[in-house]
């Protein structure tokens, strides 16, 4: 009898329990809706919510409820059980779009994005909403278009035109959400980055780089960006997106080719440097012939680059230990610096630092130290820095033990210790009107620095120690608007 009884209680209980889950549990949570108490209307939306598409009956309710309540933690909910019951919801959502209350409207655009995919009906009212002189909101409608993802398509047209808009966190966010919504957004971006406004072209760069090895279609046209358009802004914008887009792709050499060319630009020299590691073994190959080349300065570039790349560029270390007997002592000391990244378990490494150390003329270690100082300021980045002549003694004082150099040198007079601790400043931090190191205040530097021989070189170590007070992350700065 016992037994019974207790088997009893366990079936009523849990008749009543699916009465509660079923349609007449979300019918008694709808009437709770209009309870007095804020935390009971509160609890029963949530209870709503937690129900998902099961809850559609109680849709309207909670439009209701998310518009007009008194209680803002009691319209939350309403908002979040919409967005929880999902695809059968969005229209209430829409409506609460539209409404006049400016915080309904920033919540319905939330509970949108949290929607995601299944809100594709409402695009056409997200679309309209990015017409209002409302930033908020439209940051807002940007995320939830965003969400969607590719079923947004139709509101690609309407993210290109914010690309050109002053405000800029306007133009980012919707280069993020056309990226978002992926690749079939390509013909409308592709098309955009031949358009005539400046900020249009280095946005749309921008959100293919941002769409990754999806977007590899476009590398011709990132390429023709790269090479020829008249603004810096957008060139640089084009090299970095190239180095994301082609990263894994068949366009990696092409790639590679055109970011190590762009070294030679001033204005893109910093984000090609940074970007070309991106490209792996491609990138390696085509800094191999920069190392040939006939320039000087483009020896130097393309050792830099290797140095960034870390042991990935393990397959140049035949080359570079070729150029620490080059003829330019910067490109000797760089080479020596860089073989020590590359490939630093090597002891052919540790001899190229000694030679390059004990170079007989102390000139040639001062021009040392400020061509790497050159490098820096021409392509610093936060993830990875030239290996400078400091730690080239300072290697070669861990093998053979020298006297410290300071030891043997004269100090200077205060005043022209003064003067020269200037001009390395400069070097290291000056940036020209060409976006690279001002031209006239290394060459000045550097008869200085010859005029004052072996007496130059501890000022030369202190400014490159000081290098970590000059880091800084090298971001492609926004474009100006055109004229």
């Amino acid at each position: 009898m016992r037994l019974r009884a207790v088997l009893g209680a366990g079936l009523m209980l849990a008749l009543a329990s699916s009465a509660t889950a079923g349609p007449d549990g979300v019918a008694d949570l709808i009437r709770s809706l209009k309870k007095d108490q804020p935390e009971v209307r509160a609890r029963s939306a949530r209870d709503l919510g937690k129900r998902g598409a099961a809850a559609r009956a109680a849709v309207p309710a909670l439009g209701a409820v998310m518009r007009q309540d008194e209680t803002p933690e009691v319209r939350l909910a309403a908002g979040v059980a919409l967005a929880q019951i999902g695809r059968p919801a969005v229209p209430e959502l829409v409506k609460a779009l539209r409404d006049e209350d400016r915080n309904t409207r920033l919540r319905a655009a939330r509970q949108l994005a949290v929607v995601g995919p299944d809100a594709v009906d409402a695009v056409p009212a997200l679309v309209a909403a990015l017409r209002e002189n409302d930033i908020g909101l439209r940051r807002e409608v940007l995320a939830a278009l965003g969400e969607i993802g590719p079923a947004a398509k139709d509101a690609a047209p309407a993210l290109i035109a914010l690309l050109a808009e002053k405000n800029k966190e306007l133009p980012r966010r919707a280069a993020s959400a056309l990226a978002r919504i992926g690749p079939v957004c390509l013909p409308v971006l592709r098309a955009a980055l031949k358009d005539d406004r400046e900020a249009v072209r280095y946005w749309s760069a921008c959100a293919l780089g941002l769409m990754g090895p999806d977007a590899e279609e476009a590398v011709p046209d990132l390429l023709v960006r790269l090479k020829e358009d008249r603004r810096a802004s957008v060139r640089s914008m084009a090299a970095s997106a190239l180095a994301e887009v082609a990263a894994a792709g068949k366009a990696r050499n092409d790639a590679a080719a055109a970011l190590v060319a762009a070294l030679k630009d001033p204005a893109v020299r910093p984000t090609a440097a940074h970007s070309l590691p991106q490209l792996g073994q491609a990138a390696v190959l085509k800094l191999i012939d920069g190392l040939r080349d006939k320039d000087a300065d483009a020896r130097l570039r393309a050792l830099f680059v290797l140095g960034l790349m870390g042991t990935e560029a393990r397959a140049a270390v035949p080359d570079v230990r070729q150029a620490t007997a080059d003829p330019d002592a910067r490109v000797r000391a760089l080479a020596a610096s860089t073989l020590a990244q590359i490939d630093p378990a090597t002891k052919r490494a540790v001899r190229a630092m000694e030679k390059a150390a004990s170079d007989a003329k102390a000139q040639q270690l001062a021009r040392c130290a400020a061509a790497n100082a050159q490098m820096q300021a021409n392509a610093i980045h936060q993830q990875a820095g030239v290996r400078s002549v400091a730690e080239v003694l300072t290697a070669r004082q861990a093998v053979i033990a020298p006297p410290p150099i300071s030891a043997s040198i004269p100090p200077l007079p205060p005043q022209v210790n003064a003067q020269l601790d200037q001009i390395v400043d400069l070097i290291a931090l000056s940036n020209g009107n060409d976006g690279g190191l001002n031209a006239t205040a290394y060459n000045n530097a550097l008869t200085l620095i010859d005029n004052l021989g072996p007496a130059a070189i501890p000022a030369l170590l202190r400014g490159v120690l000081r290098w970590k007070d000059y880091q800084r992350v090298v971001v492609t700065p926004p474009p100006k608007d055109d004229d």
